[in-house]
């Protein structure tokens, strides 16, 4: 009986997982919204852009820009990958870490 709860479990789990998973996109920098575009061009001055995706997180989009930072501006020291939130109007949702 335990078997069949775990094994159970282990499926809604990756259902989960991959419903989570399949809701982030990537895209292209071109594909960005222009308000989006324009918080990108300011925060991401002193750092490397990785890569941009977009995902819908409690109903709302949302577009996620990822950032490597080598020892300038936002991160002192060492290499650090952060990321920037920005909704489509170009509300910054969240900061570089």
């Amino acid at each position: 009986m335990n078997l069949k709860i775990t094994a159970g479990s282990l499926v809604i789990a990756l259902a989960t997982f991959s419903a989570a998973q399949a809701q982030e996109k990537k895209l292209k920098r071109e594909q960005l919204p222009p308000a989006v575009e324009k918080i990108v061009a300011e925060q991401s001055k002193g750092a490397t852009i990785v890569g941009f995706s977009t995902e819908v997180e409690h109903g709302k989009r949302l577009y996620e820009v990822e950032l490597k930072v080598d020892g300038r501006g936002i991160v002192k020291t060492g290499t650090k990958r952060s990321e920037i939130q920005v909704a489509p109007d170009g509300q910054k949702l969240a900061h570089p870490e």
